[in-house]
């Protein structure tokens, strides 16, 4: 295969990670560098062009002309019909219709999540499970906050809980996956306080007793601080972003087992093969996805391949 590239004349938009609806491939916008504020411009690319680098295949939208706080996001979800972007900087989470012309305003929807808990201001990722759409908290003393897909977008939809109910130390996490029945979100970063792995069981609703933790320190000191992870059917894996050790979760076995857990140091593939920004999987293997470094790793997870039996479009980069 080949890699190749285009330019998106938006201003250095500062993409974070994005999202598949199907057809379309979307870029996620979080920092104007030339401007040095948060961006809104959101990318979009028709997979059905013969061309990647053409630009005629390419088409954006600046969601702080829908709303001057819907800017600055840091991840994607995709619920079968709506793109939810998850705010980072503002507490503002912005929703596209995909059935909808991408750049009427009409077709953009917006709910400021700081009227509801003066804490939610940013998250890192979010997780779908088929109903819900869980935003990822960042550990600024965010909430896990919740969405109802089937709920009103703009106010009752929404529900929040502290995390840090269920152990003070489930502080801060990047990005989750979901295996079915359960969410899994990524301790971050790889600080003594962040190292609890969290699952949670969404159908028993938003109280302590539905949440599990797993300490990933347990699997060697250099096991902690992931950002992302991907589900390959029966293994949860959560990529590194301090280290090159990825993390791997065994879902037929309990969660709060070390025994249930393994690692796997990737620098003993390549030397530079550590501080990862997200994971994928595709059927049969897991990518890892590089943040700092440029080197892509990539594990072969399953033969034959095939995905996992879920609710549909229940992921994104992260």
């Amino acid at each position: 295969g080949q890699l190749s590239r285009a330019i998106v004349g938006v201003h250095e938009i500062g993409s974070r990670p994005g999202a598949f609806d199907g057809r379309y491939v979307y870029l996620v916008p979080f920092y104007n560098s030339t401007a040095s504020v948060g961006s809104g411009v959101v990318a979009r690319f028709d997979t059905r062009a013969t061309l990647f680098s053409d630009v005629t295949s390419w088409s954006t939208f600046d969601t702080s002309t829908v709303d001057a706080k819907a800017e600055g996001f840091d991840g994607t979800v995709y619920d079968g019909r709506y793109l939810y972007f998850v705010p980072h900087l503002t507490g503002t989470v912005a929703r596209y219709d995909t059935k909808a012309e991408f750049g009427a305003p009409s077709s953009w929807a917006t709910f400021d999540l700081l009227t509801i808990n003066a804490n939610s201001s940013g998250f890192l990722g979010a997780v779908y499970d088929g109903r819900y759409v869980s935003l990822v908290p960042n550990g600024g003393g965010e909430p896990l906050a919740v969405c109802d897909t089937q709920g009103d977008f703009t106010g009752s939809a929404w529900n929040l809980f502290d995390v840090q109910l269920v152990n003070p130390s489930a502080v801060s996490f990047f990005g989750g996956a979901f295996d079915g029945q359960y969410l899994y979100l990524a301790p971050f970063p790889a600080t003594a306080a962040s190292t609890l792995a969290l699952r949670y069981d969404p159908t028993t609703g938003l109280h302590a007793s539905s949440f599990s933790t797993f300490d990933t320190s347990g699997l060697g000191q250099s096991t902690k601080g992931f950002a992302g992870a991907a589900f390959d059917g029966r293994y949860i894996y959560m990529a590194p972003s301090a280290s090159s050790r990825v993390a791997r979760y065994d879902d037929t076995a309990p969660f709060g087992v070390a025994s249930s857990w393994g690692s796997f140091d990737m620098s003993t593939v390549g030397a530079t093969a550590t501080a990862y920004y997200g994971a994928v999987f595709d059927g049969r293997f897991v990518y890892f996805v590089p943040g700092s470094n440029g080197m892509v790793t990539r594990f072969d997870a399953k033969t034959p391949a095939n995905m996992p039996k879920l609710p549909g479009w229940s992921g994104s980069f992260l």
